[in-house]
């Protein structure tokens, strides 16, 4: 496009006609004369098809035409040694209808580098643009034209040609971040032409916590991904979402509705006085419950399942014990309400990019509070997270909300930034409520006390190996070790071998081998439960 503006700026130097400029250029294409080997071949074969088609030709006449008054105007502005806005001079542009198929902020970026092709080229070519700053520049580094700080040149993206962006990185982000929530923010007042009340339809969190808003996809069609089109034009993005049935839904919500293990053992999770109990009979009542609700699932995913009901409970426990049990920012969201919602933040500078929690859930409780004590975390809940992570819209955003909701954001707002800043740990002392006080090698003690305590539910301390493998569901060579450790210690007795049962020669089963407990082993199992 710029190459073929250089030919018309040149025929219209010489006071050439439009029909005359038009013609010329339409010939020079087709016969691919030498101002043509510029433009690339697969752009020159493409506009050469064009030409040859009568529906397209006509376009392309008037697409010519409408170059040549644009030119035709820079070239009169830059006679006269005026300066030209590019901002005013695209908006005439899109009134006039000289428009070139183009938006306001297309058009404008095309001016711009129009006149700064025409400058390189043409000597006598002599325009001063009023938008162009007068910016800092140097072989190392380079002013922003958003933040007027002087920064090195790696702190700014680069353009496809190689020249550096105007703006820096961290304005670009501001800036891609505002562009976003405003995209959000036309969307939740548009969808559904004003039926969704523009809030959560859970909790009814209004949008005086835009950042906090979620489109939830409640059915299981999913087409679009609000991370990849938050940036598109929000007319095209906001049909997608309704042909998608999307519900609006706070953070705190959406990461509850999304919490699905959460969900199913959310009676055990939140059972009431549950650290009270001692942690065999906390892992024993999380066994029963799982076996009881997925009876015919396979031991490994139950074990799986178990193992993240145990997740969810260390993190109520350390919430409860450090926290308060409740969010730092807003104080009103609590582990017993939404547990899922509740996360850890870093209140100073983190050198970890993923989740604090998913890098040390699997830890001890003792390891975790000590880590989250010296990296400076706080619990805080999904929407005063996002809140905090999002200054540009207390900046920038809110102008554009009713008045009681203005009020409403800056009074959360304060509260929460208030609230962080005079949050401090207390000395408590936390013990992890799951962890069995057996040492390394002592696993045997496990079975033990479950021996004991099954042989006592039965009222018999006999039993035998298959009855173990049914009621642990683990596999036959640990039962058959553990015996063994058992046995050593006199901790039980051993009745009978196992016995084949034939069916004349044919061995068709067998009995397995009978147990029972010794007193010694009743007392080590009393003992180990005091």
């Amino acid at each position: 496009r710029l190459i073929i503006c250089k030919k018309i700026y040149e025929l219209i130097v010489l006071n050439h006609s439009k029909k005359y400029i038009t013609k010329q250029l339409i010939i020079g294409i087709k016969e691919q004369v030498n101002w043509t080997t510029k433009i690339p071949k697969n752009d020159l074969d493409r506009i050469n098809k064009k030409i040859n088609e009568d529906t397209y030709k006509e376009l392309i006449i008037k697409y010519f035409d409408v170059l040549f008054e644009i030119l035709l105007k820079i070239l009169k502005i830059s006679q006269s040694g005026k300066t030209l806005n590019v901002k005013e001079f695209s908006e005439k542009l899109i009134k006039s209808g000289l428009n070139l198929n183009l938006k306001i902020d297309p058009l404008r970026f095309f001016i711009k580098d129009l006149i700064e092709f025409l400058k390189s080229e043409f000597k006598d070519f002599k325009i001063k643009r009023i938008s162009k700053q007068e910016l800092y520049y140097s072989k190392d580094c380079k002013e922003c034209a958003r933040c007027h700080k002087i920064k090195i040149h790696s702190k700014f993206l680069r353009r496809k040609g190689g020249s550096l962006e105007s703006i820096c990185k961290k304005c670009k982000q501001e800036i891609d971040a505002i562009r976003r929530e405003m995209n959000k923010l036309y969307i939740i007042k548009e969808i559904y032409e004003g039926k969704s009340l523009k809030k959560c339809q859970r909790c009814n969190t209004d949008i005086s916590k835009l950042p906090a808003i979620d489109f939830h996809h409640h059915t299981s069609k999913k087409t679009i991904e609000w991370s990849k089109y938050r940036h598109s034009n929000y007319k095209k993005t906001l049909k997608i979402l309704e042909k998608d049935r999307v519900i609006l839904l706070c953070a705190n919500c959406h990461s509850k509705e999304q919490s699905s293990t959460f969900n199913q053992f959310e009676d055990v999770i939140l059972k009431p006085n549950l650290f009270e109990y001692s942690a065999i009979e906390i892992r024993t009542l999380i066994f029963n419950t799982v076996k009881k609700r997925y009876p015919e699932k396979t031991s490994d995913t139950r074990s799986k399942i178990k193992y993240n009901i145990m997740l969810w409970i260390k993190k109520r426990y350390i919430i409860e014990g450090l926290y308060n049990g409740k969010c730092i920012g807003c104080g009103e969201v609590t582990a017993f309400y939404n547990l899922p919602s509740l996360i850890f933040h870093h209140n100073k500078f983190n050198q970890y990019k993923e989740n604090i929690w998913r890098r040390i859930q699997t830890k001890e409780v003792e390891e975790i509070i000590r880590i989250l004590k010296t990296e400076k975390c706080m619990c805080l809940c999904s929407n005063c997270h996002r809140l905090l992570h999002a200054p540009y819209f207390l900046k920038y955003i809110i102008s554009f909300l009713k008045d009681d909701e203005k009020v409403k954001a800056k009074t959360s707002y304060e509260k929460l930034i208030r609230n962080v800043k005079n949050f401090s740990y207390k000395d408590r002392i936390i013990k992890d409520p799951l962890k069995l006080k057996f040492e390394y090698g002592e696993k045997w003690k496990k079975y033990m006390l479950n021996i004991y305590k099954y042989c006592k539910n039965k009222g018999d301390f006999h039993f035998n190996s298959l009855e173990l493998i049914e009621v642990f569901q683990i596999g036959i060579h640990t039962i058959n070790k553990t015996l063994k450790i058992l046995l050593n210690r006199n901790l039980i007795q051993l009745i009978n071998e196992k016995k084949p049962i034939r069916k004349g020669k044919l061995i068709i089963g067998q009995i397995p081998r009978l147990y029972r407990l010794t007193n010694l082993g009743i007392t080590e199992a009393q003992e180990l439960l005091v």
